[in-house]
């Protein structure tokens, strides 16, 4: 919650078996912030510590796909045709995977 008392970031885990599926939003006005990146970061290790060290996150975005990517998720599949007529890809995170340091990156327009 921002200064004005709203909204500018949602993280929740769907349990997946011994895993869970992290999904995440932040407002376009955050999504370059230090405090964004922190609370990320703090969200996946808390994810690590209940759920086996391993998450998986899907998107059918090239976008976020992208995003997770440069993150440390690996790639496993790619479903075709499950969401919304779209193909979903299906990644997977792990503590050793997750890219820590990795620069802030400025938004594709």
């Amino acid at each position: 919650i921002d200064t004005a008392e709203t909204n500018w970031l949602l993280g929740w885990f769907e349990p997946l078996f011994d895993s869970a599926v992290f999904n995440f939003w932040l407002r376009a006005d955050h999504r370059q912030s230090k405090s964004a990146r922190d609370a990320y970061i703090c969200a996946v290790l808390d994810g690590f510590e209940h759920y086996n060290g391993v998450i998986y996150g899907a998107s059918r975005n090239a976008h976020i796909i992208n995003e997770h990517t440069h993150a440390g998720y690996a790639t496993l599949a790619q479903i075709p045709a499950l969401w919304g007529s779209q193909d979903l890809t299906l990644m997977r995170l792990t503590r050793e995977s997750l890219t820590l340091k990795s620069q802030s990156r400025k938004p594709k327009r």
